[in-house]
């Protein structure tokens, strides 16, 4: 790598400005980036730099890390980030965040090669200042010494590490019998232990629970009765979301909407918290008209009964909870565009789609829908109440 001193921070948006206006040779170019390499701190400064336009490559690709980091370490599942974040290369800017976050994924999912993904940040970066960290949390290096700062980073990750991988072994003896109501009844036990201690920990907990109830054929449902004994039922659902959502983002779709259901109902509902998870939704439900149209299958008439009813409820009880929500113009075009195009692309039949009704009325601000008196048999498989 060549060698570049560290920029001053009033320095910065100005080798940023270079770098991206493409007048500068291909030595001062390689010159400005290692310059940044060095320098940038914190990704979410440059995406908050007011002198960059929204749409601006630098903001694109700091929105991109920031986005990545969320999906690696909170399990915010998000492949169009992770996508994006491939797309990376050495001459980016964030290229050594880019590597910080493979590192991250390397060591959280206990990867054999860990300790290549933690030498691959190149040496003088922020990002490779982790690195005493990254090896300690791994068990790559228990001998460097640590600042104290550091070191309780470390203890604090590894204890809550710890307090998850015994709780994994106990279930294990019921995941091995294939026990579903003792698997179920053992994480809601587990989650409740572990919540008095770590909150965290207690989610990532359930989180794997869904994860292996799904690879097993375990009935979720009894896992979700179980959870919401102990977690917010609007939790539960977000949890269910996200392990659904690799392989099945139509039923992820479904768990989302309960999930701002379950939001919406406990009471205490804010606007903001209630267009960002209508902003999630419009995500799922483009990924899964854009899964259903990629395996060419035909759809479910059930399926598109439930999303109806889920979709009117919601509408319904966001207009009773929050009647002065004002749902910006990218969240009608992102959130009802992209329901309203589901029915059509799921099924090839005369089913009358229920949605533009629904947007009309999203656009009144006050839909007074109801759903059916009777429930589809999918729509009862993320009924908690």
């Amino acid at each position: 790598m060549t060698k570049a001193p560290k920029a001053r921070p009033g320095k910065i948006i100005d080798l940023i400005l270079e770098f991206f206006n493409g007048t500068c040779t291909a030595d001062r170019r390689a010159q400005v980036r290692t310059s940044l390499w060095n320098t940038i701190e914190d990704p979410a400064g440059i995406e908050a730099l007011q002198r960059l336009s929204y749409s601006s490559q630098a903001r694109i690709e700091a929105r991109t890390v920031l986005d990545s980091l969320e999906s690696v370490t909170n399990g915010m599942f998000n492949p169009e980030a992770l996508e994006s974040l491939e797309k990376l290369d050495a001459n980016s800017i964030f290229y050594p965040w880019k590597l910080l976050i493979e590192a991250l994924s390397a060591v959280y999912s206990r990867a054999s090669d860990t300790e290549e993904h933690i030498a691959r940040i190149p040496p003088g970066t922020p990002p490779a200042k982790l690195g005493k960290v990254l090896r300690r949390i791994a068990g790559l290096d228990t001998s460097t010494k640590l600042s104290p700062m550091e070191e309780a980073h470390c203890q604090k990750v590894l204890r809550g590490n710890n307090s998850i991988m015994e709780v994994l072994d106990n279930l294990a003896g019921c995941l091995e019998s294939g026990n579903e109501d003792a698997f179920a009844d053992g994480t809601a036990l587990a989650v409740k232990d572990v919540l008095l201690v770590d909150s965290a920990v207690a989610l990532r907990v359930a989180a794997w629970a869904f994860d292996r109830a799904l690879d097993l054929d375990f009935s979720v449902a009894v896992l979700v009765k179980r959870l919401s004994m102990v977690l917010p039922a609007s939790e539960v659902q977000r949890l269910l979301a996200l392990a659904l959502l690799p392989e099945d983002p139509d039923l992820s779709l479904l768990a989302w909407i309960r999930s701002l259901l379950c939001y919406v109902n406990n009471g205490d509902a804010a606007n903001v918290g209630v267009q960002e998870r209508l902003r999630l939704i419009g995500e799922v439900a483009s990924l899964a008209a854009e899964t259903t149209r990629a395996s060419q299958s035909g759809g479910d008439h059930d399926y598109l009964l439930s999303l109806e009813a889920l979709t009117a409820r919601m509408m319904s009880e966001i207009g009773h909870a929050l009647p002065d929500l004002a749902l910006p113009e990218w969240s009608e075009s992102c959130v009802f565009d992209n329901l309203a195009s589901l029915p059509g692309t799921l099924v090839q039949t005369t089913l009358p789609s229920p949605f533009p009704a629904l947007i009309q009325e999203s656009k009144r601000r006050g839909a007074k829908m109801k759903p059916p008196k009777e429930m589809p048999a999918q729509f009862d498989l993320f009924d908690m109440n």
